[in-house]
């Protein structure tokens, strides 16, 4: 926007419609992420309740890995 304001008179008109269309992709795009976002944060979809850990693989969403002896603490002792 600065570089139109300053200088529209000396640049040709194909570099004008370049810079036009530019900026009116960014703004579309700043507005569909903006609705697209403020929809998740302010409207979230229903979740699964069982699912702690949504950004983990499938395995692991409902339990933290850990290891086996925080389970059972024979296999620490016994490696069994």
């Amino acid at each position: 926007m600065f570089y139109l304001k300053t200088f529209n008179n000396s640049i040709s008109i194909g570099e004008k419609i370049f810079a036009y269309v530019s900026v009116i992709v960014c703004v579309f795009l700043a507005i569909y992420v903006s609705i697209n976002t403020g929809k998740a944060l302010f409207a979230p979809s229903a979740s699964n309740p069982e699912i702690v850990f949504p950004f983990c693989q499938g395995n692991y969403q409902k339990m933290v890995y850990t290891n086996t002896t925080y389970f059972n603490q024979k296999r620490a002792l016994f490696g069994y």
